[in-house]
């Protein structure tokens, strides 16, 4: 029994086409796992930052610090909660 050229070649080529298309299903784990880290590491990166200045804010005060941390939008940042427009 003689194979042909043409079916050697489609058995190739259907493999190759197989390979490529697993290599994008992991290439594309991969990239959704990096964008995981890097938005957790953002948000780390932010809560930190935030937590460092509340701190300065405390020793700065001599250690009574303000709710907010003068974080726009807290209770204690300006009168009105520091809503633009608010009247109270």
């Amino acid at each position: 029994m003689k194979i042909s050229r043409t079916a050697i070649f489609l058995f190739e080529l259907m493999f190759v086409i197989l390979i490529f298309t697993v290599a994008t299903a992991v290439c594309s784990a991969l990239f959704a796992k990096a964008y995981s880290f890097s938005t957790r590491s953002h948000d780390l990166t932010m809560a930190m930052l935030r937590a460092e200045s509340a701190a300065e804010d405390f020793k700065a005060g001599g250690g009574a610090a303000e709710a907010g941390g003068g974080q726009p939008g807290s209770d204690t940042a300006e009168a009105g909660g520091g809503q633009p427009g608010s009247d109270t």
